[in-house]
């Protein structure tokens, strides 16, 4: 596609955005017609712009390395978290259990879990009791709780480059990184206090350390390390199986995986990890009833609001290219049609693919929120770097520094609107 097509495209895409928005909110109209104006602003300047200064930029990108990325996350996650200062309605009751646990102890926190609203009852206590031990030493405010997520968000950033530098390169792996902070949910998300980047993190490191196909003792250990951390982060880490079985059908690993001692070294690696958590519960009185709220939830995901391929449609047309920047899902579309392509003479493509899939097909099945794709978006962003990476070096900086701009535009719009960060 001709660069400025496809600038032009990206930049349509959140005019669309906008338009939505207005017709939902025609009270907020002027707003929206204000930051209209910023987009289309943004995508003149980027077109503009010298050849020169772009080449100059990706220059210096190269240089800096993954360093780039990660501290614009953080002092980006950082500015924004300090500016968004209200909390959402899970991130609130986050928040009071790891104040619970700075101020009472571990112990007081752990012994309340089931009564504790929202997470008590469906979640495991990783990350609270990292928020818990950062807000005792540093104070109860929830700039410090939203710190922990930026921390994970930063590995995430890392995880991604490393497991596109194994795959594609490390052109491919750096521009990753880069869009991977464009995708307003993943920004948003790692300046919040939610659970969904650490699992990220989790699902992520353990994507890395399941490569290559025979791998190390150190990996296989690593591995069942990060399964065991995810699922003391959140229960939804069990997806990992289904996106690991499909990505080893797709690359033709599967019986081969199976049959190997290792796999199953991983599992029990991480098994032992949570086993003690699910010891406590059990001790406690609390296994039956936090596995029947969670088996409720999955009910509920699955009757909420329409039913069958209606709700399905509604994620995929409406909640997904929202929460994800519609400026960049035609970059998405794209590199997922160049992996599809390539399947035939790459088996990485083939072993990206699966894993997407997999989650997806779990989550789909059950309609559940876009929040839980939100593990798939580094591997989304590394499907759209293949794509950016076909540009000359100016037209690589043109895209990003276009998609960071309407991000930046959209993030400072949903503080400009009051809305949650959800």
């Amino acid at each position: 596609m001709p660069l400025r097509t496809l600038l032009w495209a990206m930049a349509g895409m959140q005019l669309l955005y906008l338009t939505g928005r207005s017709a939902l909110q025609p009270e907020r109209a002027s707003i929206h017609l204000g930051f209209a104006a910023l987009v289309i602003g943004a995508a003149l300047l980027v077109q503009l712009a010298p050849e020169r200064w772009l080449d100059a930029v990706i220059a210096v990108v190269r240089r800096a390395g993954i360093f780039a990325p990660a501290v614009l996350l953080l002092v980006a996650g950082l500015v924004y978290a300090l500016f968004r200062g209200t909390a959402f309605a899970d991130e609130a009751a986050g928040f009071e259990v790891a104040i619970l646990g700075a101020s009472q102890g571990l112990g007081a926190m752990l012994s309340q879990w089931t009564q504790l609203p929202w997470v008590g009852s469906q979640h495991p206590p990783l990350v609270l009791i990292l928020q818990a031990l950062l807000l005792k030493l540093a104070a109860p405010q929830i700039v410090w709780a939203r710190l922990v997520g930026l921390l994970f968000g930063c590995g995430v950033v890392a995880a991604t480059a490393a497991l596109g530098r194994r795959w594609y390169g490390s052109e491919v792996a750096l521009l990753a990184a880069l869009l991977l902070l464009s995708i307003r949910i993943f920004f948003r998300s790692s300046a919040s206090g939610n659970l969904d980047v650490p699992l990220t993190f989790f699902f992520m490191l353990l994507l890395l350390a399941t490569q290559p196909e025979d791998p190390p003792p150190y990996r296989v250990v690593l591995a069942g390390i990060a399964l065991g951390l995810g699922l003391l982060t959140k229960y939804t880490m069990l997806l990992a199986g289904p996106a690991l079985a499909a990505a080893w059908l797709a690359s033709g690993q599967l019986l081969r995986r199976l049959r190997r001692t290792q796999t199953w070294m991983a599992g029990g690696i991480g098994l032992l990890v949570i086993a003690p958590w699910l010891l406590f519960l059990w001790r406690s009185g609390f296994l039956e009833q936090q596995a029947a709220r969670v088996s409720e939830h999955a009910a509920i995901t699955t009757t909420h609001r329409w039913s069958g391929l209606h709700y399905t449609f509604d994620d995929l047309a409406v909640h997904f290219p929202a929460t994800f920047g519609g400026h960049l899902l035609l970059l998405v579309v794209l590199g997922l049609w160049r992996l599809w392509r390539r399947r035939g003479e790459l088996n990485a493509a083939r072993f990206h693919l699966g894993a997407i899939a997999g989650w997806s097909a779990v989550l789909l099945a059950t309609h559940a929120e876009p929040r839980y794709f939100l593990p798939l978006h580094p591997l989304l962003a590394l499907a759209a770097a293949g794509v950016v990476a076909a540009y000359p070096p100016a037209g690589r900086g043109r895209i990003l520094i276009l998609a960071v701009a309407l991000t930046a535009i959209s993030l400072a719009l949903v503080i400009a609107s009051g809305d949650p960060v959800r």
